[in-house]
């Protein structure tokens, strides 16, 4: 080991000071970690500190202490639930019991996410995928964005030249709806508008097999809604990929109270053959993922909505620890998607969800809620927000909330949501809520997932009496 006044522990401390990112340096990065639950790298890094001077049996015992405390840790705990949650969710290597084969399938649209969709069933799927729109050159230039991901994914070492070029040539983009006719199943990826939706499902059924299964990809809509009016309704489910596709791991499977047994089957065997994770979901307003962010965005913008600072508001809910604050998050969702999105909440739902006018007014100035920025760790606030929201009207019976007082809300709020996901049937237990924001939230696995982060802050007991777990988590309370 270095000497306490050798080269080498000089090196080692100016290491520990080093920047970890253009942002911040790793003594800093481990210090936020720890606000946010996950003591370890802290404690390598006092760790690595003590060394200079020391003697191996000294370093030894220390560790050997640092360890001993850890794996007694919340965030053991918590991490050890959330792998075992991931073990058991991971895509299985045997064929879905009941699922029909498929041998072609169609994609009814080709925008950006039609044309990543598409990529990944040829590239999972190993058949004929053909790309539907009615404009040709956006059917085109689909069918190209989709042949690059595949060229991508070649470039990586992930497929060799010969097997690359045989499955962009399985792909190809039609306006023709009979050149549909084929498919086994077809997904649309078309604008969020239910009328859309619903005319191109009917339009699909017209032309296809009796046997053909329908599928959507929507992120909020009643798939219910979008079959009732359909001669097969029990063919239809939703698959619900998260952007980008090729990088999320989570597929939301979607069914109604009408879905048969091998319709679902195939959807979940679909899902296995992109090696993704699927979590099963009743069909309801927002599924599981968005239907908790939007709870959680909801509770930001009705804060900015009632007069609180931008700055204090993007900053309070920090100790989830979540891979990004609500504004870089809305700007990576999209106003205009998240200002739908939030209505459509609202309306299914009710006033538990928040429409924000501040977001609609942000949405239609094409303007963002942060900016740019190499030297910090989240990317600073617009001041346009301040300005936008400072001329709104002031909604009745809501509080400016910031800080601790923000966080217990949004805290609240998620306890309440899920209880009500398990009370409705849209998930049967909190382990598929935990595995789907995991995986298509990013929440942070040291955590657990978030009812044992409900758990472990009292928030499922304040709010519904109850803990999700019972006592797994509550200990260290």
């Amino acid at each position: 080991l270095p000497a306490a006044d050798s080269p080498e522990a000089e090196e080692l401390l100016d290491a520990l000071d080093a920047p970890h990112s253009p942002a911040e340096t790793r003594r800093a990065w481990a210090q936020r970690l720890e606000t946010q639950g996950a003591p370890a790298v802290g404690r390598a890094l006092i760790l690595l500190q003590q060394l200079p001077g020391s003697t191996l049996e000294d370093a030894l015992t220390r560790e050997g202490d640092a360890l001993a405390e850890l794996v007694r840790s919340d965030a053991a705990s918590a991490s050890l639930y959330a792998a075992e949650l991931l073990r058991r969710g991971k895509p299985g290597r045997t064929p879905v019991e009941g699922a029909r084969e498929i041998t072609r399938v169609g994609v009814a649209g080709a925008g950006l996410m039609a044309s990543q969709i598409a990529a990944q069933l040829a590239l999972g799927l190993k058949v004929p995928v053909v790309m539907r729109d009615l404009d040709e050159a956006i059917a085109e230039k689909g069918l190209a964005a989709a042949r690059d991901v595949i060229a991508q994914s070649a470039a990586r070492g992930h497929l060799d030249e010969q097997t690359a070029t045989a499955i962009a040539e399985n792909l190809s983009a039609t306006t023709d709806l009979r050149e549909l006719a084929g498919c086994d199943l077809v997904i649309e990826a078309v604008p969020e508008v239910l009328t859309i939706k619903k005319s191109v499902f009917a339009e699909l059924e017209g032309v296809l097999a009796e046997d053909a299964l329908l599928v959507t990809n929507t992120s909020s809509l009643s798939v219910s809604k979008m079959a009732e009016d359909l001669a097969r309704p029990e063919r239809v489910v939703g698959l619900h990929f998260f952007n980008p596709v090729a990088k999320m791991p989570l597929v939301e499977v979607i069914h109604t109270e009408k879905t048969d047994e091998q319709t679902l089957a195939t959807g979940l065997e679909v899902v296995r053959r992109l090696r993704k994770f699927a979590v099963r979901s009743a069909d309801a307003p927002g599924f599981i993922v968005n239907r908790l962010l939007f709870r959680v965005l909801g509770g930001v913008l009705a804060s900015l909505d009632a007069g609180a600072d931008p700055v204090e508001v993007d900053a309070s809910l920090d100790a989830l620890g979540m891979p990004m604050r609500p504004f870089e998050l809305l700007d990576l969702v999209g106003l205009g998607v998240a200002d739908h999105v939030g209505q459509v909440l609202l309306e299914e739902l009710g006033d538990r969800f928040h429409a924000s006018p501040g977001l609609g007014v942000m949405a239609q100035g094409g303007v963002h809620f942060t900016e740019r920025s190499r030297t910090s760790v989240h990317p600073p606030v617009s001041p346009t927000v301040a300005q936008v929201f400072g001329e709104g009207e002031r909604p009745a019976g809501i509080e400016p909330l910031v800080g601790e007082a923000l966080l217990e809300k949004v805290r609240a709020g998620l306890a309440e949501e899920i209880q009500l996901m398990i009370e409705e049937g849209v998930v049967e237990q909190p382990e598929q809520v935990d595995l789907a924001l995991i995986l298509g939230a990013g929440f942070p696995r040291h955590r657990g997932g978030i009812t044992p982060y409900l758990d472990a802050s009292g928030a499922s007991e304040r709010t519904t009496g109850s803990a999700f777990h019972g006592e797994r988590f509550t200990a260290g309370r």
